[in-house]
């Protein structure tokens, strides 16, 4: 299909997606057909709304909308579409982009959950997160409170890279209160997306049809803590229907945040009770793609996540002694010192007898399924 094709279902993918997958099966010259239709019956307002709204959003007119809001068109067919969507009965005509989208070899991890999630649940998810994406990973997430922020933030503390899935347009971060992390991704070399039309908000409905997004970029999916009707588990239906690994951390068996995930290890997900569960023996490399701009910092400096970023790159071939770190990293022994106290406290690294070890066998604190 065209490239103004694509633009225009684009369009109405966002506002009538109804219409936008009748257009679709319909096949070749549907499109036109929408302005040759007699506006009788039910569907007359629809229709003359539809109209209407592709005569004032011209393909030319959205290319500009895009650029001014300092986003990429990618359209279905070109080759940086990604080809995960393209498993999706109903892959989006184009996709709106912010940043920097990984090449197609890079392995992916979804990390989802509860917007409420309880401390414990944040912690394993940004421990887990983290230790993914210091061996390779992206981590794919929607930008939400509670676990989704956890997952993107546990990437970034290491310099790896995360994508957020938007059920808003890519330039409008949602919810709002997430805009500090919305810039974060895209400074650090991760992106920002989304289906639908710049400036487009976030609706109740957009949200499972997000969902697909998440399920469909990811090579598999991490639920931490979702109860039996959320939208993680949404994500969940659309990555069995793709053939997605599942993958779940078990929390207290009778707390209701917790019996979706839980209910998914009943069912058969890979249970992950510490970071070495993630690892798929020598298949993910450290850092198969390195990032472009930014990449990870070099060298010590005074804010936290950079000495977080360098102590886990440093460490992700394998232990080293204190004396060893210091070396290699060029600082002094009690600057270095303080931050692996820190990583410790948070379950990133082991530190035992003067040598620190990247999160080699450390068991994530958790209640257990009772």
């Amino acid at each position: 299909m065209p490239a103004d094709d694509l633009l225009r279902l684009s369009v109405l993918w966002s506002h009538f997606p109804g219409l936008a997958r009748q257009v679709e099966r319909a096949g070749r010259g549907a499109l036109q057909r929408i302005f040759r239709a007699r506006s009788g019956g039910s569907d007359a307002e629809r229709l003359e709304s539809a109209r209407a709204l592709l005569r004032d959003l011209s393909p030319d007119a959205l290319r500009q909308r895009a650029s001014d809001a300092g986003l990429a068109i990618i359209c279905r067919g070109e080759d940086v579409y990604p080809r995960g969507l393209l498993e999706l009965d109903d892959p989006p005509p184009v996709i709106y982009c912010r940043g920097r989208l990984p090449a197609g070899h890079v392995p992916t991890l979804a990390v989802v959950g509860s917007r409420s999630a309880s401390e414990m649940g944040r912690r394993a998810a940004y421990t887990l997160a983290s230790s993914a994406a210091v061996r390779g990973e992206v981590i794919v997430s929607g930008l939400a409170f509670g676990i989704d922020d956890a997952g993107h933030r546990g990437a970034l503390a290491v310099g790896g890279r995360t994508i957020a899935v938007l059920a808003s347009g890519a330039d409008v971060p949602s919810p709002r209160a997430q805009t500090s992390l919305y810039n974060q991704i895209i400074e650090r070399g991760g992106a920002v997306v989304s289906e639908y039309l710049p400036g487009a908000p976030a609706k109740p409905y957009r949200f499972p049809v997000r969902n697909r997004l998440i399920a469909a970029l990811a090579g598999r999916v991490l639920v931490v803590e979702a109860r039996e009707r959320s939208g993680a588990l949404h994500t969940v239906d659309h990555a069995l229907a793709l053939g997605r690994a599942i993958l779940a951390y078990p929390g207290e068996g009778m707390r209701d945040s917790c019996r979706g995930s839980n209910r998914l290890i009943q069912e058969g997900a890979e249970v992950v009770l510490e970071p070495a569960d993630l690892l798929h023996g020598d298949e993910l490399s450290l850092w198969p793609e390195k990032p472009a701009a930014p990449r990870p910092p070099v060298a010590m400096t005074d804010d936290v996540d950079s000495r977080v970023a360098v102590l886990a790159h440093a460490l992700a071939l394998g232990p080293l002694s204190v004396d060893a770190l210091a070396e290699k990293l060029s600082i002094d022994i009690g600057t270095l010192r303080g931050v692996l106290a820190r990583l410790e406290r948070t379950g990133l690294v082991t530190f035992r007898a003067g040598v620190a070890a990247w999160r080699g066998a450390v068991r994530l604190p958790h209640q257990g399924v009772r």
